[in-house]
């Protein structure tokens, strides 16, 4: 392939590979988080309704049955679209996680670590890559930007998303076949390349992002548009192929905010694309980071203080989505002209991959539009982006030295530039994420199984949970109690999204009304969308086990005010009310009948929890 004469060593790129693990290290102590607890009852039989052993990313399967029994126990909150489906087709990942629960059994950091044996491997192959396309400064330029982006923090610290860590190993190594079939043995190294291709399938549907790449280069290689179009039609089957197989076996998103089809619910998919897609496009281009999006911006408070924004848009997510979709509609310029400056590298062009990759980095952000943006997604997109930046950047460089015009000196500051804000700007916040990360979650864990928690959620209990703000108190309290060895509670019902203070009005012996105090647009009515797309409307009536929720005022389309109706008296001794502070999950006693009682906003706790045991 391309070949510099300044060479550096290749150990380099091994030693940016080693010290990226060294940096991320502190994520590998996060334990078990989130979607973790509900694969660990799956092969326990302690979720809610059985599950096969390879369909351990299957939530929900969309029926009745099931969405029932899941709203019962709370494990969907009682607004969840009564069809909701969320069920993935990634039975290599199950697998993954079956021979870590039958090897390593309760030691999440181990977990982790076979987590990271594939984080490197997966670097190893990307550097590979890079380096059968590029010359080796630029392989290794675009390996330390790829490298350094932030949604590698998520990969390493959430056991669960170990899926995209494998598919984009097996993905990369199909490409890596795919262009060599181009210099011998075609037939054998294509068939490699097909296996590695549905291996990563199997992983996960992040896959297809690299698919793409596949069909841009099976499509450069063709002599004529026959030819071309031929291979493309190769590549759409194999794809319509995966589609099929995963629809007659059940899997698949339907009724979701976060997971939209692209097949069963093409409209939704294009309106929520029109906004992830810019997003999506400034975390590559400008390090903006995605999951500010849907997570909030973490500096919105300071900014505030500074009195550069008013209150109200300090706490309204909405304000800052709209700049950040802004900043990617400009993104989207920055990046062609990133691509104008690559192609006007003629070795570069020469090697018959720059258009490939060029489009390829595009369209491979198309397969990430399914789900909400965020930073852990950008894996495909990243790695034609980073092999274009760095193309660039040293074309950019060798022309400079022949000519050292003021244009060719602009262009490559510009280029300088751009690298250090992908590559640098990222790692400001990341040792803060990375601290967070862990103790965030030790200390969500440990508030569920304090001795005051005992106390009021045993066994048979029913929990009724005004608010949170992490996902995984919202929905697996029971489950992270039993795989802990706590008893109960029979279900936990969280009853209101938002992060606002709300007012509870007690109306009769088991019914009771909750109000927002505060109309604002926060990280949680993301997360509330992923189980009901919405709009709600009032008057809507829903059921989950012994509540009936009546929505009686909704705004911009979510539940303002609702009232709630217990199949038992509020004051009976298997009914508790709890809510999320900095000091854990605290009980709230419920008012006397015509009496309010205002309940302050959750709070991610801060716990001690030197006498809770967690091994």
């Amino acid at each position: 392939m391309l070949k510099s004469r300044a060479v550096p060593p290749r150990w380099l790129g091994y030693l940016a590979i080693g010290l990226s693990l060294w940096l991320r290290w502190p994520v590998l102590s996060t334990g078990f988080t989130v979607d973790d607890f509900a694969q660990l009852a799956m092969m326990r039989g302690d979720y809610p309704v059985p599950r096969a052993p390879l369909a351990l990313f299957t939530f929900s399967d969309g029926s009745q049955l099931e969405n029932d029994r899941l709203k019962t126990v709370g494990f969907f909150p009682w607004w969840s679209h009564p069809q909701l489906r969320v069920s993935l087709l990634r039975p290599l990942a199950s697998a993954l996680m079956w021979l870590d629960f039958r090897v390593f059994g309760r030691s999440a950091f181990f977990y982790h670590l076979h987590s990271a044996a594939w984080w490197v491997a997966m670097l190893l192959v990307v550097y590979r890559f890079q380096r059968e396309l590029l010359d080796e400064s630029s392989a290794l330029i675009a390996l330390l930007i790829f490298s350094l982006h932030p949604g590698h923090h998520l990969l390493l610290g959430w056991i669960a998303n170990r899926n995209a860590i494998v598919s984009t190993t097996f993905g990369v190594l199909g490409l890596i076949a795919q262009l060599r079939a181009r210099e011998s043995r075609a037939r054998l190294r294509i068939a490699i390349a097909s296996a590695c291709y549905i291996v990563a399938l199997a992983a996960s549907e992040y896959a297809l992002g690299f698919l793409v790449y596949g069909a841009m280069l099976a499509g450069a290689n063709a002599t004529s548009r026959a030819e071309r179009g031929l291979r493309l039609a190769g590549w759409s089957a194999l794809v319509v192929a995966y589609i099929g197989v995963r629809g007659a076996l059940g899997f698949g998103t339907h009724g979701s905010g976060m997971y939209i089809d692209p097949v069963r619910e093409p409209a939704a998919f294009l309106a929520a694309a029109a906004e992830r897609l810019p997003v999506l496009v400034g975390d590559a281009v400008l390090a903006l980071r995605s999951t500010w999006w849907s997570g909030g911006f973490p500096w919105a408070w300071q900014i505030f203080e500074a009195g550069w924004i008013d209150r109200a848009s300090a706490v309204d997510m909405a304000f800052f989505g709209r700049i950040q979709v802004g900043f990617g509609v400009a993104a989207f310029l920055i990046g062609a002209w990133v691509v104008s400056q690559a192609l006007r590298s003629t070795t570069f062009r020469a090697s018959g991959v720059a258009c490939p990759l060029a489009l390829g980095s595009l369209l491979a952000f198309v397969p990430a539009l399914a789900s909400l943006p965020e930073s852990r997604l950008m894996l495909p997109a990243l790695l034609g982006w980073t092999a274009l930046i760095a193309s660039a950047l040293v074309a950019n460089w060798k022309r400079l030295r022949q000519h050292p015009t003021r244009a060719a000196k602009l262009s490559f500051s510009a280029l300088v530039s751009l690298a250090l804000l992908e590559g640098v700007a990222p790692m400001s916040y990341a040792f803060a994420e990375l601290r967070q990360l862990p103790s965030a979650a030790s200390a969500v864990r440990r508030s569920m199984l304090t001795d005051a928690v005992d106390r009021v959620a045993g066994q048979g209990k029913i929990v009724l949970l005004a608010a949170a703000v992490d996902p995984t108190t919202t929905i697996y309290v029971p489950l992270v109690r039993q795989w802990y060895g706590h008893t109960g509670p029979e279900s936990c019902h969280l009853l209101m999204g938002g992060y606002g203070p709300l007012r509870l009005t007690r109306v009769s012996q088991n019914q009771f009304v909750l109000a927002h105090l505060e109309h604002t647009f926060t990280a949680f009515d993301v997360y509330a969308s992923t189980f009901n797309r919405g709009p709600f409307e009032n008057g809507q009536l829903f059921r989950a086990g012994q509540l009936e929720v009546d929505v009686l005022a909704v705004d911009l389309g979510r539940p303002e005010v609702a009232k709630f109706t217990l199949d038992r008296a509020l004051d009976a001794a298997d009914v508790v009310l709890l809510t999320q502070t900095d000091r854990g999950l605290v009980p709230v006693a419920f008012p006397e009948i015509g009496q309010s009682v205002v309940i302050p906003p959750a709070a991610l706790p801060v716990v001690d929890g030197a006498h809770v045991d967690l091994d």
